[in-house]
């Protein structure tokens, strides 16, 4: 060991060598912290785990490869081979599973779980990432929950979403304040806000989708343009655009450009019967068009009620996210006892 070390236990095939600068720190595993520098109250375990890290701060890493090469860690636990592996400057985290958070820069307050979970992700905080690759590659995420295989993998820009399905929110860009339930909801979807899409497939490719909602399998997809808008039913408000509608049913408003209107369309049936421009119209089956005033309040009585569900569900779904990262990032920072503070395996 070189000069400086204070407090080391060092055990295992030339663990610790060539460190310097390292204080209260415990080091076990095949050159566990070799060339570690310039950090304190540190616990690495595991082959080659922080190997040639610099600037760790109450950190416990546990894996083969966690935190080789990492730089700027503080306030940090790492479970898994090659967790948190090349990451840079992230602080108050919690990473698990495999390659997990490897390759993670600029990020604050994140728990990542899962294999390649947010991993080569930028940007992230407040962010919870659970299942594997989700949150992969993506940057720019705030104040979001992001639960399923690549869930949000590929997107930037996300500002308090709650993502739950495999590739839910994936490649997607500006989106803030939407919860997206199902497979592919939400995926690609860009410029979209104050959208709660549940289903396969729901609000899918979307653009300029705002304070609207779709449920059943792909309704909504493919919108642009869309405000205020509720979709409920196989392919309903797909190719559709427009304001203050109302379309339920199998295709109910597919392709219609147009605003205020409502459309149900009786079991069976599967094609939209407004024009593909129509305004002030309602619906019913195959009942002949009729102008929409009279419908006018129930059409903003759903609405309203529909914001403040979402709203809801927002704060329930942050509340959850915050206490899961304070009870992670309590483990995080719990101080090494004062004769035993840095760890490397």
């Amino acid at each position: 060991l070189a000069t400086k070390n204070y407090q080391i236990v060092s055990i295992g095939f030339s663990a610790g060598n060539n460190v310097s600068g390292v204080k209260d720190s415990f080091l076990a595993g095949g050159l566990a912290g070799r060339s570690l520098q310039n950090s304190s109250g540190v616990i690495v375990i595991g082959s080659q785990n922080a190997d040639q890290a610099t600037h760790l701060n109450q950190v416990v890493s546990i894996g083969s490869s966690g935190m080789a090469t990492a730089s700027g860690m503080t306030g940090v636990v790492s479970l898994g081979s090659n967790s948190l592996a090349t990451a840079q400057t992230v602080e108050n985290s919690v990473s698990i599973g495999e390659d997990s958070a490897s390759g993670l820069i600029q990020s604050n307050n994140v728990v990542s779980i899962g294999r390649q979970s947010a991993i080569d992700a930028s940007g992230l905080t407040d962010v919870v990432s659970i299942g594997q690759n989700a949150a992969q590659g993506n940057s720019g995420i705030y104040d979001s929950i992001l639960v399923g295989q690549r869930a949000a993998s590929g997107s930037y820009d996300l500002h308090s979403v709650a993502g739950f399905g495999n590739h839910a929110i994936g490649e997607a860009r500006e989106v803030k304040n939407s919860i997206a339930i199902g497979k592919d909801s939400l995926k690609y979807a860009y410029n979209t806000s104050n959208v709660i899409a549940i289903g396969d497939n729901t609000a899918r490719s979307g653009h300029l989708v705002k304070d609207s909602v779709a449920i059943g399998w792909r309704s909504l997809d493919n919108a642009s343009g869309l405000y205020k808008t509720i979709g409920a039913g196989y392919y309903a408000a797909s190719d559709t655009s427009g304001n203050f509608n109302v379309y339920i049913g199998n295709r109910a408003g597919a392709g219609v450009s147009g605003n205020k209107n409502i459309e149900i369309i009786a079991s069976g049936l599967s094609e939209s019967f407004l024009t593909s421009a129509a305004n002030n119209k309602v619906n019913i089956g195959k009942l002949e068009l009729v102008p929409f005033q009279m419908l006018i309040l129930l059409l903003r009585f759903l609405l309203d009620l529909t914001a403040k569900t979402m709203q809801r569900l927002l704060s329930n779904i942050r509340l959850l996210g915050q206490r899961l990262l304070t009870l992670c990032c309590s483990l995080a920072m719990a101080q090494p006892s004062s004769t035993l503070q840095t760890v490397a395996i």
